[in-house]
């Protein structure tokens, strides 16, 4: 049978919110439970017998028990400040991380592209070393494209193979995609493993 566990969700205003939530949730997830009830867009912190709930807890390893009383302390405008400069913060070093990405994989293709160019020179200037006879070399030397030319100009235009965008356009997106990230670790682990074509906006 399941456990509920009742608790009262007291503000300053003297007001109060009976709230039935299970004893394994988490302080944090009484918190979202909590700004959803209320609507709050807010920071909340919940207090319990002078304590701060640990969001990462469960309610009862902190002695959270029936008809416990929690205390709702809203965030001050202070903390709203430092918590959204900080927000700019790590958002400004996840989009030059982003950058850096970009560049490295600038310098790859590169590097990748020379050395493509580098081995195509070498089979040229010694052919020998790759082909084992003239017929292996003439058939990797020549290729024969079969088509056949139009008899009538084509007169529709070209498809489009992607939209055009401004450049407030393009900096939207990539902001947006930007902001799925709360973290420059979260940021870096996504760049260090998905290849630049997974990077979609």
């Amino acid at each position: 049978m399941n456990r509920s566990l009742r608790v009262i969700i007291k503000w300053s205003e003297g007001s109060s919110l009976p709230i039935r939530i299970s004893p394994c949730s988490t302080g944090a997830e009484l918190n979202r439970l909590v700004q959803l009830s209320l609507g709050s867009a807010h920071k909340l912190y919940l207090i319990h017998k002078g304590v701060r709930v640990d969001p990462e807890k469960s309610l009862e390893s902190q002695g959270v028990q029936m008809d416990a009383e929690i205390t709702i302390v809203k965030q001050t405008k202070e903390e709203i400040i430092d918590d959204l400069q900080r927000k700019v913060l790590i958002q400004s070093q996840i989009k030059a991380l982003f950058m850096e990405s970009l560049r490295i994989h600038d310098m790859q293709m590169n590097m990748h592209d020379t050395q493509l160019v580098l081995q195509q020179q070498s089979i040229f200037e010694n052919p020998d070393d790759y082909y084992s006879s003239d017929d292996e070399l003439d058939e990797q030397a020549h290729i024969v494209i079969n088509a056949e030319k139009p008899t009538i100009p084509a007169n529709q235009p070209l498809p489009k193979f992607w939209e055009s965008h401004t450049e407030e356009e393009e900096v939207e997106e990539i902001d947006s995609f930007l902001n799925q990230f709360s973290t420059v670790e979260e940021a870096s682990a996504f760049f260090s493993k998905e290849k630049w074509y997974g990077w979609s906006w």
